[in-house]
């Protein structure tokens, strides 16, 4: 795990090291370098050591000196691909360094590893006989990668702070993104905050051929859903309990002592429960609450009850709101773009630091097996029938009105009639109706509960949950690992007939008899609510002065990118209807990224 930086342009050579300083806390065990002065060509990592401790040092070049490596993240298939390469013939100078088996792999089998690699990764390879940078991002966005692309330069990095240290670069809004974020909460890829700027897609990879000066960008892997039952249910069952307890296993793999995010629910006890019965360790765990649930402790003693049960070494951490206002300006610079989303866990990882390195958590598994609640209304709609819904409601901007499918409550904020009123340069861009229409038009299957899963693989599950574990994780030097994202879990869920793996009667049903053997039913009675700041609440006390100055006229007036009259209205609403809170905690959320990136244009 670390974080990686490149750039192509031979009056770059004194950019890279700031470029690889600025990600110090990606990688605070070792640091490395490689230049080829003859094409200006950069590259430097940060690594945090997981595997392997001592070896894997990066860059990497090949034995025969063609080839050199950055990457970051972690291959989980390692092992098996290390037993192929040596059977076809190829040494090892490490003993299990995942990095030296990409590297060889890509000597071996080039741009077609990727149809080999399972885990979380980001890496980008240089060619010096063929003069290109060819890199690729994990099926799932679990790892970031940003691309900077001009007719001067070509740069990339795990983090977008690290491309604000090229010399000359242009610190300028993406009107795109913003639209897009004001109705998505977080920027989805391709798009980032900055205009230059844009991330690789999850699922793909890039070509730069330095001679020609241009970029190429394809698609590498694209899920497949719902082929016809060829077992029981009762079949399926203990198949996917096998394959479950596999990808743990495999993603659990490391040098370092490692920690769980423990919720309460059944993605995180699914988790504990296997580790337990198959470790000779003690996991650590750790719980989260705010100082308000402490009034209903049903997941914290929840979450405390299956430690005890497991015998796990557990923790729990209790925010308060001064706590929140001492760490948001920091969560605002790890988070690189505007999000306005879920913030606590970064509290988990503020707790785990110094304890461990590395870190499990059940993001995937709502996708896999049906968020709580969401889809349950979808099963009476047929496709035809939720797209004329979909554009009824953002004609009319009402997003919270109606609970169907994720493909509509992605744009959960700012609706489009409401947005225009509030930043009306958006009508000038890419709207978020015609983004979410193209990628539900482009679904595999006809199946509802296969597009929105489609959907949730785009747009919500790596421009949101992946991004934030991402940042919030490096922020605190910790590796975030999510075994719900095994490539072989997900594509053995996504075979299954919808039916069978979402049952809109029993929240995640198919996965509650999978960990049966693991988490006996009666912890499986939890029912999540999800962990969140109180907004409301929030909003009209410890961070009403945020609001009141940020959205106030005078800033908004110097800012000139928002209408004040309708920033104003906004607020005065809210304060007569809390439901409001989401759309104001949208646009707060902005001007404190601006406030950060921008602070002396306002």
């Amino acid at each position: 795990m670390c974080g990686i930086v490149g750039i192509v342009n031979p009056l770059s050579a004194s950019d890279i090291d700031q470029m690889n300083l600025s990600q110090l806390h990606r990688g605070p065990d070792d640091s490395g370098a490689y230049c080829d002065r003859t094409l200006g060509v950069f590259l430097a990592m940060r690594r945090l050591s997981i595997v392997d401790l001592t070896s894997g040092s990066q860059p990497m070049t090949s034995k025969c000196g063609r080839f050199t490596l950055v990457f970051n993240g972690e291959i989980v298939n390692h092992r098996q691909l290390r037993s192929e390469l040596q059977s076809a013939g190829f040494s090892f100078s490490s003993d299990h360094s995942d990095t030296e088996v990409l590297l060889n792999g890509y000597v071996a089998w080039g741009a077609d590893i990727l149809k080999r690699l399972n885990g979380m990764f980001a890496f980008v390879v240089y060619d010096r006989l063929d003069s290109i940078l060819f890199g690729a991002l994990d099926h799932f966005g679990i790892k970031p990668l940003y691309l900077h692309c001009n007719s001067f330069t070509f740069a990339f990095a795990s983090e977008l702070k690290s491309l604000k240290q090229i010399t000359g670069f242009q610190n300028e809004i993406s009107q795109t993104a913003l639209s897009l974020f004001l109705s998505l909460q977080y920027v989805p890829a391709p798009f980032s905050i900055q205009a230059s700027v844009s991330k690789l897609q999850p699922g793909h990879s890039f070509t730069y051929y330095i001679s020609t000066q241009t970029l190429s960008i394809d698609s590498y892997w694209k899920p497949s859903f719902s082929l016809p039952a060829a077992c029981s249910y009762s079949e399926v069952v203990e198949l996917g309990r096998a394959q479950l307890q596999k990808s743990i296993s495999l993603w659990a793999d490391c040098d370092v002592p490692f920690g769980l995010s423990l919720s309460g629910g059944l993605d995180s006890s699914a988790l504990l429960g296997i580790l337990c019965a198959s470790s000779q360790h003690k996991v650590n765990t750790w719980s989260l609450a705010t100082e308000q649930d402490l009034n209903d402790l049903s997941e914290l003693r929840s979450a405390r009850k299956f430690s005890q049960y497991c015998g796990s070494s557990h923790h729990e951490v209790v925010v308060k709101p001064s706590m929140l206002l001492d760490d948001l300006p920091s969560m605002i610079r790890a988070l690189d773009e505007p999000y306005a989303g879920s913030l606590p866990c970064w509290y988990i990882y503020k707790a785990m630091k110094g304890t461990v390195k590395m870190a499990l958590t059940g993001n995937g598994a709502d996708e896999l097996f049906g968020n709580y609640g969401k889809w349950s209304y979808q099963r009476s709609f047929s496709r035809s029938r939720l797209r004329t819904l979909f554009n009824a409601i953002f004609e009319d901007g009402i997003y919270n009105s109606l609970r169907f499918s994720n493909a509509v409550c992605y744009s959960r904020a700012i609706g489009e009639v409401k947005k225009s009123q509030l930043y009306p340069k958006s009508c000038d861009y890419l709207n978020t109706l015609s983004l979410l229409q193209a990628k539900w038009d482009a679904s595999p299957s006809d199946d509802v509960f296969d597009a929105t899963a489609f959907i949730d693989l785009a747009f919500q599950l790596p421009g949101e949950f992946n991004l934030v574990h991402d940042r919030f994780s490096m922020a605190h030097s910790i590796e975030s690992r999510p075994p719900f994202l095994d490539l072989d879990l997900v594509q053995f869920v996504y075979s299954l007939p919808s039916l069978f793996r979402v049952n809109t009667h029993s929240y995640k049903q198919l996965l509650r008899d999978m960990i049966n053997p693991w988490v006996p039913p009666s912890f499986q009675q939890t029912q999540k609510r999800g962990f969140t700041f109180p907004l409301s609440e929030w909003l009209t006390t410890y961070l009403l002065p945020y609001v009141e100055y940020f959205l106030g006229s005078s800033y908004v007036l110097r800012q000139s990118l928002f209408d004040p009259l309708s920033v104003s209205k906004l607020v005065d609403e809210f304060r007569k209807d809390p439901k409001l809170a989401q759309q104001v905690y949208t646009l707060l959320m902005f001007q404190l990224w601006y406030e950060n990136n921008f602070s002396s244009h306002a």
